[in-house]
């Protein structure tokens, strides 16, 4: 770890297919030792932070950061540790989303992995059961995601992810019900106005029910994706 700390960016670029063979089936392995899983992630997400370093990370990089070290600890497993590496890393694919490190060919070869690609892991992070702050993360995501390569997804996965983000209206925490009508809006507007109908009608009326909700903020944020539709 300490060769990723003090390498500068160019030299982390080159290094990084190494790295990542090193640190892979660390990551990937729900049995190594939590703490030491946590201490990766975190400085995975501290280097794509610095605008000295994100750019290893990117170009042709991008693709095994994103299938080698970000998506492997994504995969649910149970008990408390296990949910904060996943914290961990949803954080650490946001970081990588919102630094637009991906080009949108590689995240759409995420999403049309087979076997268990982005998707599938998303949907288990917005289920999260022991911390709210990955299924808020997760929403997050979610919306950078639609914003890249919204517009380029098929009816199949775009009808993999809105009924997951509907459920999130009926989060226990209203932080979560917020952050996931602000990607149900970036949902609707790279779907377009020639989306199918029948579909559509289900996020609407899903999106309906809150519109009066006891909570103004949820209630506004509802109304948000109401004028999209």
């Amino acid at each position: 770890m300490s060769l990723m700390r003090t390498a500068e960016g160019p030299c982390l670029a080159a290094l990084l297919p190494q790295i990542a063979q090193v640190l892979q089936p660390i990551l990937a392995d729900a049995d190594r030792d939590a703490s030491l899983r946590l201490s990766l992630l975190r400085l995975l997400d501290s280097l794509m932070e610095q605008p000295g370093t994100a750019g290893a990370f990117s170009g042709s990089n991008a693709a095994l950061v994103l299938a080698a070290l970000l998506m492997p600890p994504l995969v649910w497993r149970a008990g408390k540790a296990a949910a904060a590496v996943r914290f961990s890393a949803i954080t650490a694919l946001a970081t990588f989303l919102t630094a637009q490190l991906a080009p949108p060919e590689v995240l759409l070869a995420a999403v049309q992995q087979q076997g268990g690609g982005l998707l599938p892991l998303l949907a288990q992070c917005l289920d999260e059961d022991w911390y709210s702050d990955v299924r808020h993360t997760a929403c997050y995501v979610e919306r950078l995601l639609l914003q890249q390569v919204g517009q380029r997804l098929s009816d199949e996965q775009r009808r993999a992810i809105y009924p997951e983000l509907l459920k999130r209206l009926d989060d226990s925490s209203n932080k979560v019900r917020i952050a996931v009508c602000a990607a149900l809006v970036d949902f609707v507007r790279s779907a377009g106005s020639s989306y199918c109908e029948t579909n559509s009608g289900y996020l609407a009326a899903g999106v309906v029910l809150h519109m009066d909700d006891g909570d103004q903020e949820v209630a506004e944020a509802a109304c948000q994706v109401g004028i999209v539709l």
